[in-house]
């Protein structure tokens, strides 16, 4: 594969627009879409082998492990048994009943955008308010940084399927008041 390099000395006459034309060609190839990874065992494979220890039991769910914490409660990985599909599954603090929460759970389990992780329940569990969501198995953008830096290209591609969802969710009334590299799923 050419580089600039190759290019600049027998054309240094146009070295602006050689210069530029490597730089849209390094853009489009970010941009292009990249083959999709082989299924995941983690997400296909039923639990029922899986150790499960000290996690909460929920009702048509059953929770593999953890995920994270955060001030809006603990994130669990988990299998919706009738739906047969892997989920995560957020129970929220208890001082955040499911009442103060349900206007705007089912204002965004109506939205159906592919940047949009999808809200498939709503269910109560020891006095706490459990949702159970789509699960996203490749991480955060705040892990994928790792507090460097992103190409250009990556980065103003990034930033346009962010403003596209975030769009998509204003235009339907919902505001997401906490959107942060962490609550990024890639």
């Amino acid at each position: 594969r050419a580089t600039l390099d190759d290019y600049l000395p027998r054309f240094p006459q146009l070295a602006e627009e050689l210069r530029l034309q490597f730089e849209v060609d390094e853009a489009l190839t970010v941009l292009r879409p990249q083959p999709a990874a082989p299924p995941s065992t983690v997400t296909t494979a039923s639990p029922e082998d899986a150790e499960v220890e000290n996690l909460p039991r929920l009702e048509g769910c059953d929770l593999l492990d953890e995920l994270g914490r955060g001030a809006m409660g603990i994130v669990y990985r988990g299998w919706q048994r009738a739906a047969k599909r892997p989920v995560a599954v957020k129970l929220l603090p208890t001082d955040v009943p499911i009442g103060r929460v349900r206007n705007e759970v089912q204002a965004v389990s109506r939205l159906h955008h592919p940047n949009i992780v999808g809200v498939y329940e709503v269910k109560e569990h020891e006095g706490r308010t459990a949702l159970v969501l789509e699960y996203v198995e490749s991480g955060n953008l705040a892990q994928k940084l790792g507090g460097k830096p992103v190409a250009p290209a990556e980065a103003a591609h990034l930033v346009e399927v962010l403003a596209r969802a975030m769009e998509y969710a204003h235009a339907r009334g919902v505001i997401h008041r906490d959107l942060k590299p962490s609550n990024i799923l890639l």
